[in-house]
């Protein structure tokens, strides 16, 4: 395999273009449907092949292979350095990208190109570059969606910066230390909760030690939300716009080790109020681990369900109109609770969220149906609005970057 080439798990290269885009460029009739699914991942993931998947989202991968998909594990950094890194990818999901923000402008300068090869999920690609910089919270604020206050630190910004945003949230921080207010400074860039660190007011290490962080990338400063350590976290997992399930992260389990799902945990009071589960022992890690306890949740609580659909219907409104299957894919809205009845969301991730499978047995049937479904919308929008055009411009585009 030459160098040019990514790294693959079930094929030693990409496919070339789909037998249905062939069929289009010889004037055989319209394509049939994608049937090859490109799963970005980190070079770890790769190497490991389908057994090497985590267990989330082995499941899925079967169920779309067994349905005659095929399904690639492709290294987003080799794809990213190779020349046509659209060619054999009408269908990319970022599933296992998770190292992306270790070089976040190679990712994304390669979804930018996946976007203009009119690659698909669209939808889902254009929101991922817009998610990537968490400063879309703020964005989010200002068109009244109920998120987590967050206040911006730009690259480079000092101590009397730092100082400005939290005495700008200090109304809004509930949870205390000895009577100092506690904060949650996070990277704008990032993910697995690296660098995601509690500030408490008048700690003069740990701003020295934020400010210093600030000299080379953008952070968020938000209130400590407290309750969810007695609340939880709930996630709301959309699949082609409409809400497959809602989980709630158990607090008990922050800093599990083992995977498990349960039973619904259904609400107590017909308002949706979540009854308190205080956890046995010492408090949560403030990092939460990827395979802890999940249990559906049924109902969602009315705040935190309207706060999810706002989200969704923003998202949708900015990017699926873009999209020729007019609808993003996937995408996870995550929620923390401020009080009682209140919940407020603290992020957003479309087209590569952990949609939590593990939480009930037919999770995986349903996504990929959601996904030929997908397919389907795709192909016939393609067909109306004439799938020739957008292989013309797969080829000029790819003979552009040949000629730089």
């Amino acid at each position: 395999m030459s160098s040019a080439e990514p790294h693959l798990a079930t094929a030693a290269a990409l496919p070339p273009l789909s037998t249905e885009v062939a069929a289009v460029r010889e004037g055989a009739g319209q394509p049939e449907g994608l049937r090859s699914v490109c799963v970005l991942c980190c070079r770890s993931d790769v190497e490991g092949g389908l057994q090497g998947v985590p267990e989330e989202w082995r499941p899925l991968f079967e169920v779309l292979e067994s349905r005659g998909m095929r399904v690639h594990m492709v290294d987003w950094e080799e794809l990213a350095r190779r020349g046509d890194p659209a060619r054999g990818c009408d269908l990319v999901l970022p599933l296992l990208a998770w190292d992306y923000s270790e070089r976040p402008l190679a990712f994304r300068h390669l979804v930018q190109q996946l976007v203009q090869a009119h690659c698909e999920p669209q939808a889902d690609l254009r929101a991922i570059e817009w998610v990537m910089h968490k400063r879309y919270l703020v964005e989010l604020a200002e068109v009244g969606v109920p998120v987590v206050p967050t206040r911006l630190l730009c690259r480079r910004a000092d101590v009397m910066a730092l100082h400005a945003a939290m005495e700008s949230l200090g109304g809004q921080c509930r949870e205390r230390t000895s009577g100092r207010r506690v904060y949650v400074s996070k990277p704008a860039i990032g993910s697995r909760g690296d660098d995601v660190e509690l500030l408490v007011e008048g700690d003069s290490a740990a701003e020295s030690l934020l400010v210093e962080a600030l000299q080379t990338r953008d952070f968020l400063l938000q209130p400590f939300l407290g309750d969810v350590r007695r609340e939880g976290e709930i996630c709301v997992v959309f699949v082609n716009g409409e809400i497959l399930h809602s989980v709630l992260k158990d607090p008990a389990g922050w800093g599990s080790s083992t995977s498990s799902a349960e039973e619904p945990r259904r609400s107590s009071c017909q308002d949706g109020t979540i009854p308190h589960n205080e956890p046995a022992g010492r408090n949560p890690v403030q990092h939460p681990s990827p395979n802890q306890p999940v249990h559906l949740l049924d109902p969602i609580p009315p705040a935190a369900l309207a706060a999810a659909e706002q989200t969704m219907a923003f998202l949708q409104a900015r990017f699926a109109a873009e999209s020729t299957a007019g609808t993003v894919f996937i995408a996870r809205v995550d929620l923390l609770p401020l009080a009682r009845n209140e919940w407020l969301v603290s992020e957003i991730e479309p087209g590569w969220g952990n949609l939590f499978l593990r939480a009930r047995s037919d999770a995986a049937a349903v996504v990929a149906t959601a996904l030929e479904q997908h397919i389907r919308s795709h192909k016939s929008v393609c067909g109306r609005k004439g799938y020739k055009r957008l292989e013309t411009a797969k080829r000029r585009s790819g003979s552009r970057r040949q000629k730089q």
